[in-house]
């Protein structure tokens, strides 16, 4: 249950940062990272990236 949170959480901030910035910083992800692991970080943002790169309209809209 906490990793599910962990991963949430990691989407959640991710996503915030893409629509803010445009981009996932790097400060940002040294803080996920630091925060809840490499591999929980890494994979939430591999599964954004991927869901941006399946043309996934609904969180490109939300994102863009």
């Amino acid at each position: 249950m906490k990793q599910n949170l962990a991963e949430l959480e990691c989407e959640d901030a991710i996503i915030n940062d893409k629509q803010r910035f445009g981009r996932v910083r790097t400060n940002m992800m040294k803080v996920l990272r630091s925060k809840h692991g490499e591999d929980v970080a890494n994979r939430a943002l591999n599964r954004i990236n991927k869901r941006l790169q399946e043309n996934h309209f609904s969180l490109r809209d939300e994102l863009f």
